[in-house]
């Protein structure tokens, strides 16, 4: 029986078919809170089918227009086929943003959906003026606590230590939306914690809403389905402008340290986790296109996302952030600094 799932993404619908119950399970848990009822105003559609990577073939005779670790990219006119390897096969209809997913290993089909959404729809929210930040970010009496560092900085166990306190919600494990104005918006994706990782979260239904995606090249990562702790979930419509901006910085050892910066340091930060990316979670095979019209597409978002982070930058308290392994220090040390600031 096919499964069929409504997103809802600030308007923009997506739809996804199939007929593999894991997946369509896996899917729903990883997007947990944009799901609705109902007919919805279509964007993105996908299909996803529980067969080998070659059930269908790029016609013969294309050249490969792109050749990543990731996979291997063919185009015919606005068809785009992306072959990752044998292990799935995507053909992706630009003209009517349309995507077919094949392949038969479960862990990659996931992963490969999973990114593909996130990358189609955050292109189109650019192009709306929401922007994707790589940080975490907390809500607490008003005020969003928002954290830049890299990937593997520990910024998913900080914010399961900030769940903790009953005042703190959770805006975005690792992408809020940053407006155009520079406010903050949530967008409330699964939490995803290093594989072995222990936490003492209380998750309601723990058996279904804890579980797990193998990536190809980042290693397993332990995932906590949003509907497990459904009560500490920001509201969509709640809008930030009294933010904390952080460049955080994980040491060996040390006291934790909160200290003020400078407008270039936090917009250099910016600049890396937001206006260019580093570590948003998209496949860029989907989100580049071909030709002179998405350069300019391209170059409009970049422009936009400019003129949103600078404004961010410019209304929030920047500071730096200093921490070590120990957590729950961090995680007090940051809920006192933000009672300075609430309402």
């Amino acid at each position: 029986m096919k499964n069929i799932i409504n997103l809802n993404f600030w308007g923009l619908g997506v739809r996804v078919e199939t007929e593999w119950v894991e997946i369509g399970e896996l899917i729903q848990k990883d997007f947990a809170h944009f799901i609705v009822s109902g007919n919805i105003e279509i964007f993105l559609n996908l299909s996803i089918y529980n067969q080998p990577a070659d059930f269908v073939q790029a016609p013969k005779g294309l050249k490969p227009k792109l050749k990543t670790k990731n996979s291997i990219t063919f185009q015919d006119k606005k068809v785009r086929y992306n072959d990752y390897y044998g292990k799935v096969l995507t053909v992706f209809d630009y003209a009517i943003e349309t995507c077919f997913i094949y392949g038969q290993d479960e862990d990659r089909v996931h992963e490969i959906s999973y990114l593909l959404i996130l990358s189609r729809i955050g292109k189109k929210l650019d192009r709306m003026g929401l922007h994707k930040l790589h940080a975490f970010a907390v809500s607490y009496r008003e005020i969003a606590f928002v954290c830049m560092m890299p990937s593997g900085g520990g910024k998913s166990t900080l914010l399961v230590e900030l769940l903790k306190n009953p005042e703190v919600k959770i805006i975005s494990d690792d992408i809020p939306l940053i407006t155009s104005q520079g406010t903050v918006i949530p967008f409330p994706l699964k939490i995803g914690l290093d594989k072995g990782c222990k936490f003492d979260l209380e998750v309601k239904d723990a058996g279904t809403n804890i579980y797990s995606m193998k990536r190809e090249l980042h290693g397993e990562k332990q995932l906590i389905c949003l509907n497990g702790i459904a009560d500490k979930v920001e509201n969509f419509n709640h809008e930030f402008s009294n933010i904390i901006l952080a460049e955080g910085f994980r040491r060996e050892s040390g006291e934790v340290k909160i200290k003020k910066s400078s407008w270039i340091s936090s917009f250099r930060a910016l600049f890396l986790h937001g206006i260019i990316g580093f570590g948003l979670p998209l496949i860029f095979e989907y989100f580049w296109e071909f030709g002179i019209k998405d350069f300019l597409v391209k170059t409009n978002i970049f422009l936009r996302r400019m003129y949103a982070f600078i404004n961010l930058n410019s209304r929030s308290k920047r500071v730096k952030f200093y921490f070590s392994n120990n957590s729950l220090d961090a995680a007090k040390a940051i809920i006192n600094y933000m009672n300075q600031f609430a309402q």
